[in-house]
C-alpha cells in the first residue's frame, strides 16, 4: 500500500490518500470503508453532448473524480438493489455504491453547447476499486483496529507470499497465502486413462501424466513471481506430489523454465489427506513445516483456532461464545486471546462498532490478545458459525456456557 497523504481530523478522524498495490492492499481498504465514510474515487459515466444548431447528441464516455458518501443504515430515498461496499476475490475488485456529494465537473455551459451528464448530487453511484486504484478516505472514526490494519499492508516485509501446489491424480490447483486471504491461482483436471497391463495402455498412461506435469509446470512458471514467493509447498494425498516433483527436477531446465531450475530450491514437500485447499490447513498443523514458514501472521491464527477447536470437542469451560459473554470475560480479567471476524466489525453499526472496540482494547489491557480472521480466509470458516467472535479463557466463569 502506498500513501500518499495522511492526516488527522479535529474529530478524531482521518483523511488518507492510499494507491493498492496488491490483493492485500485491496482487501484492506475493504475492512478499512464503513457506512458514514467519504471516499473519492476514479470513475466514468456516459457524457452527452447537446446543441442548439444541430439537431444531434453526441454521446461518449468521460473518467473523472467522484466524492460518494456511503449512507449509515438503510435510507428511504436508498434503491434497493444498492449494496453499499461488495468485494470479489477472484477479480481483486471492490465496489463501492454510495450517494454524489459533489458537484461534477461535466455538468457545465460551455459556449453555445452544454455538456450534460446525469450525476447530479444527491444521486447514487457505483465505483470500482481496483489494484493501482488511488483513492482519498475520509473516516469520522480511527481507532487502532484500523491503524493496525493499515500499518501491516505498509509494512514491505509482510508481503512475503506462501504458496501451495495441491496435486493429486489428474488434479492440480495452486494458492497464494497472503496475509488476509487464500487466493486460488489456477486449478487444473487432466483425464489420465487407467494403467493397464498390456505396452499400449502403459504407454498411454505414462505419456498423459507427462503432459499433465507439463501443463503444471506452464502454469506455474506463469503464476508465480519468484520475487516475492518464498516458498512453495508441493502436497496431496498419495504419490502423485512426489511424483510430479520429481519430474520437475529432473526436466524443469530441458523444458525451458530456467526460473524454476534456480528456484528448485524454494519448493518443499509435505503430505496432506486432501486434495483441495483443505490440505493448506493440514500442512499448517504439520511442526515440520511451520519452522520453514517465513511469515508466522496465519500460523498463529491457525493455532488459535485449532486451540478452540479442541476446548468446545472436550466441553472445556475455559471458551466464551458470542459478544456478550466475551464481553463479560473481558469486565473479569480472565480473557487470554480473542478471536474475531472482520465481517463483525466491518458490517456492525457505528455504535456496534465502538462497542467492539472497547471490548477488544479492554482485553488487551489486560494481557490479552487479539487475532482478527479475515472471512476470505480459509481459517475463519470455522468461527463464523460461531457468532463469528468467540475468547479462550484463563479459568472458567460461573454463567457462561
Amino acid at each position: 500500500m502506498q500513501i500518499h497523504h495522511r492526516s488527522r481530523l479535529a474529530t478524531g478522524g482521518i483523511v488518507l490518500a492510499l494507491t493498492a498495490e496488491n490483493p492485500d492492499d485491496i482487501w484492506c481498504i475493504y475492512n478499512l470503508l464503513s457506512e458514514g465514510d467519504e471516499i473519492v474515487v476514479f470513475t466514468s459515466r456516459k457524457v452527452k453532448k447537446e446543441s442548439p444548431l444541430v439537431a444531434s447528441v453526441k454521446q461518449e464516455v468521460k473518467k473523472f473524480n467522484i466524492k460518494l458518501l456511503i449512507e449509515v443504515g438503510r435510507q428511504p430515498s436508498t434503491p434497493k438493489n444498492v449494496q453499499r461496499i461488495t468485494y470479489a476475490s477472484s477479480q481483486d475488485d471492490l465496489q463501492v455504491s454510495g450517494k454524489n456529494i459533489a458537484d461534477n465537473p461535466f455538468v457545465k455551459v460551455c459556449f453555445a453547447r452544454k455538456i450534460v451528464t446525469n450525476m447530479q448530487i444527491g444521486q447514487y453511484h457505483t465505483a470500482e476499486i481496483r489494484l493501482h486504484s488511488k483513492i482519498t478516505l475520509k473516516k469520522a472514526i480511527w481507532n487502532s483496529y484500523y491503524n493496525e490494519k493499515l500499518n501491516e499492508v505498509t509494512n514491505v516485509t509482510n508481503q512475503a507470499e506462501q504458496t501451495f501446489l495441491v496435486v493429486d491424480s489428474g488434479k492440480a490447483s495452486l494458492y497464494f497465502i497472503l496475509r488476509y486471504l487464500t487466493k486460488e491461482a489456477f486449478s487444473l483436471t487432466y483425464n489420465i486413462p487407467n494403467r493397464k497391463i498390456s505396452n499400449l495402455r502403459f504407454s498411454h498412461h505414462q505419456k498423459a501424466i507427462e503432459n499433465f506435469y507439463k501443463a503444471i509446470i506452464k502454469k506455474l512458471c506463469e503464476a508465480v513471481n519468484f520475487d516475492v514467493t518464498r516458498t512453495i509447498v508441493i502436497t496431496g494425498p498419495g504419490f502423485t506430489k512426489t511424483s510430479f516433483y520429481n519430474y520437475l527436477k529432473e526436466n524443469s531446465s530441458k523444458l525451458g523454465y530456467e526460473v524454476l531450475n534456480k528456484n528448485l530450491k524454494s519448493f518443499i514437500l509435505c503430505d496432506s489427506t486432501s486434495s483441495d485447499r483443505r490440505a493448506i490447513g493440514e500442512v499448517l498443523r504439520n511442526q515440520a513445516f511451520v519452522s520453514r514458514i517465513h511469515d508466522q501472521h496465519y500460523i498463529h491464527h491457525n493455532r488459535a483456532i485449532d486451540t478452540l477447536k479442541k476446548r468446545l470437542e472436550d466441553n472445556d469451560e475455559t471458551v466464551a461464545i458470542g459478544l456478550e459473554d466475551v464481553c463479560k470475560a473481558v469486565q473479569l480479567g480472565a480473557v487470554d486471546s480473542i478471536l474475531i471476524t472482520e465481517y463483525l466489525i466491518r458490517n456492525g453499526y457505528t455504535e456496534q462498532r465502538k462497542h467492539i472496540h472497547h471490548i477488544l482494547e479492554d482485553a488487551k489491557r489486560h494481557g490479552g490478545k487479539v487475532y482478527y480472521l479475515s472471512d476470505e480466509h480459509y481459517s475463519s470458516e470455522f468461527l463464523t458459525n460461531l457468532t463469528g467472535v468467540a475468547a479462550l479463557l484463563r479459568m472458567s466463569i460461573e454463567g457462561i456456557s
